[in-house]
């Protein structure tokens, strides 16, 4: 099971300077309603092809996001499956973001 994180938690934290790696896992057309700053776009049906590439440390602690959060949360089970050990999913993804705003 993946842990999970408050939108404005994740805020917090980026704004003190001690953010995750942060991934967006929604589609590339999806970006232009707004994004988080510093997150890496891996849409999810490219998580298992791709995430090594930008994410080759296991350990470090990764939180996932999408529209809603569902699509973070699946994304985040594929990734404990690979043995990443600090998966997170933001909870109501994008959407929740955007009113901490």
């Amino acid at each position: 099971m993946i842990g999970l994180i408050t939108a404005e938690e994740l805020k917090t934290r980026v704004e003190a300077g001690i953010a995750p790696s942060i991934v967006d896992v929604r589609d590339p057309e999806e970006l232009a309603g707004g994004f988080i700053e510093g997150s890496i776009n891996v849409p999810m049906d490219q998580i298992e092809s791709s995430i090594t590439t930008f994410l080759p440390n296991k350990q470090r602690e990764v939180v996932l996001y999408c529209a809603r959060g569902r699509r973070s949360a699946i994304a985040g089970e594929q990734l404990r499956a690979m043995d990443y050990s600090n998966v997170k999913s933001m909870v109501g993804g994008y959407e929740e973001y955007k009113n901490t705003l």
